[in-house]
């Protein structure tokens, strides 16, 4: 959903990038999927009428969570993900997030492992 702001190889501009994640969302609700953006902050202004909800993974550690606050306005589920490299840094990497006033109420939050394994602590 950002792949024109990454060293991609194919010469993406930000607006290949927009017409894609529109095609992707057209295309998911025409199956009657619902769709969600996943991080592409810079681009939630434009997106987030073509998108049912938001999937932003380590917000808080790039101070952008308020650029999800669109989403929120307009009713639609934010899903929030913060990693820790192991297990056991899991509760105190909980204690700062989910006591973050950064953190938007309204967000769905998890701390995971990078590995996407089932271990997750929810706030």
């Amino acid at each position: 959903m950002d792949g024109y702001s990454n060293h991609n190889g194919l010469g993406l501009s930000k607006s290949d990038q927009i017409d894609f994640n529109r095609w992707v969302a057209k295309a998911a609700h025409d199956r009657g999927l619902s769709v969600g953006l996943k991080n592409a902050v810079d681009l939630i202004d434009t997106l987030e009428p073509s998108f049912d909800w938001a999937l932003n993974e380590e917000c808080l550690e790039y101070n952008e969570c308020g650029g999800y606050q669109r989403f929120l306005d307009n009713g639609k589920a934010v899903f929030h993900v913060e990693y820790v490299d192991r297990e056991s840094q899991g509760t105190a990497k909980a204690h700062s997030v989910c006591n973050n006033h950064h953190r938007p109420s309204g967000f769905t939050t998890l701390i995971k492992v990078w590995d996407l394994n089932s271990w997750r602590i929810a706030c």
